[in-house]
């Protein structure tokens, strides 16, 4: 397979995470996703994953699903990325920010990443930093990575952004989220992301070089209190 067309094939499946960051699952999204044997259908190999373990009742949950009995993800759903029910936030900025905030510094950061390449988000209730607009940005890079220099921003923005608050994200969803389709679904989503940084890093010679969240969250503070 060439590169550019593994690119684009990460490409479509971190596009698949954005869209079940971004809006509840509905029949036709469903479909799709049975249609498409998910997770078994993700281009990268995760076997050696303890996650893969979960692959199995992921398919099976949605081949068993009712389409027209489905408000418990859709609750779900709106309890992780829209009422908070669980306390936990899916914008880098809530994690990042000493008082919890949204649409603070890292928000501000990742606007002018994109304005580089001249892209704006599609919906002005979600932020810049929220997780689905953050990977749409990276499948972005990925079905451009003939310009090497996309690939290379793709581990910087990886490395000082998704990745510095992702890990916190997941495992804490997974803790409390109640659906097991969603736990599963999002710890995946971000042990898939750690492979693709991990595999950038062989490919580019670029070693993999995560800020950690605690010096985030001071780099933060005192920017703040300029």
């Amino acid at each position: 397979m060439e590169i550019n067309e593994f690119l684009k094939e990460l490409a479509f499946d971190i596009r698949l995470f954005s869209r079940l960051a971004k809006k509840e699952l509905d029949k036709e999204s469903i479909e799709a996703l049975k249609n498409s044997n998910f997770p078994l259908s993700l281009c990268l190999d995760l076997n050696d994953e303890p996650i893969a373990n979960n692959f199995n009742d992921m398919k099976s949950y949605l081949e068993k699903l009712d389409l027209d009995n489905i408000d418990e993800l859709l609750a779900e759903y709106a309890a992780i990325f829209l009422n908070n029910r669980y306390d936990v936030c899916a914008d880098e900025s809530a994690w990042i920010d000493e008082d919890g905030l949204i649409m603070q510094s890292s928000t501000l950061e990742i606007r002018k990443i994109y304005e580089k390449y001249n892209l704006k988000t599609d919906n002005k209730n979600i932020s810049e930093d929220n997780l689905s607009n953050q990977l749409e940005f990276i499948a972005y890079l990925f079905d451009n990575g003939a310009e090497v220099t996309n690939l290379y921003e793709v581990c910087d923005f990886m490395d000082k952004h998704l990745l510095v608050w992702f890990g916190e994200f997941s495992t804490a969803i997974y803790q409390r989220c109640e659906n097991d389709f969603y736990a599963s679904t999002i710890a995946l989503n971000y042990i898939y992301m750690v492979k693709i940084r991990e595999l950038l890093a062989d490919i580019l010679n670029k070693p993999v070089n995560i800020l950690e969240l605690k010096k985030a969250q001071d780099k933060a503070k005192a920017k703040k209190a300029c």
